[in-house]
């Protein structure tokens, strides 16, 4: 393996930089200037850079996976009720959202994803498709809400699928993808 730093690695980078909103004067100012890519880069090298959750926790940012249990035995309604959402649409019940048929508690990892747009969810649905992810269900939708109740605080959690029959279809900006686990099925932890 080579020691030095290829073009190809190089170009990498600086798509990554540039994807995140870092410009050339972030770079200079925050990242060289006061220390922190050669922090990083000692870090990396005594191998003292915990895993991938635990650094972004550190940084202070969201996690990449989300770990959820489902249970889908609970009504759409408890659903909500355990939620304590501070509103609800009152056309949010069982006959506008058909039940998933799974039974159980099941382990879903979630993540979320930001197209950076305004987006309607039929192309959300098209993108989250191509990238192996599919939209979560109303019921892993409230599972996330349950258990992260401070990120929908911070900026509205959508799963694109989810239109009211009768409702013409939104643009979405936060969709929660569910990536798929060795199939599309949840894994069952408790029946």
């Amino acid at each position: 393996m080579s020691t030095s730093i290829s073009a190809r690695q190089s170009a990498k980078i600086v798509d990554t930089l540039e994807e995140k909103g870092i410009t050339g004067e972030i770079v200079q100012d925050e990242l060289i200037g006061k220390g922190r890519l050669a922090d990083l880069a000692e870090a990396v090298v005594r191998g003292t850079i915990p895993d991938r959750e635990a650094f972004r926790k550190l940084l202070g940012l969201l996690p990449v996976i989300f770990h959820l249990i489902v249970n889908y035995t609970m009504s759409l309604a408890d659903m909500i009720k355990v939620g304590g959402y501070d509103w609800v649409n009152e056309n949010i019940i069982e006959v506008n959202f058909p039940r998933n048929e799974n039974r159980g508690k099941f382990k879903v990892d979630a993540e979320l994803i930001h197209f950076g747009r305004n987006i309607s969810s039929d192309s959300a649905v098209a993108e989250m498709d191509k990238m192996g992810y599919r939209p979560a269900t109303i019921e892993e939708l409230l599972s996330f809400g349950v258990t992260n109740p401070e990120i929908q605080r911070q900026f509205p959690v959508v799963a694109p699928r989810f239109v009211l029959r009768g409702q013409r279809r939104t643009s979405c900006r936060l969709p929660l993808q569910v990536r798929f686990q060795a199939g599309p099925q949840p894994v069952l932890v408790e029946q």
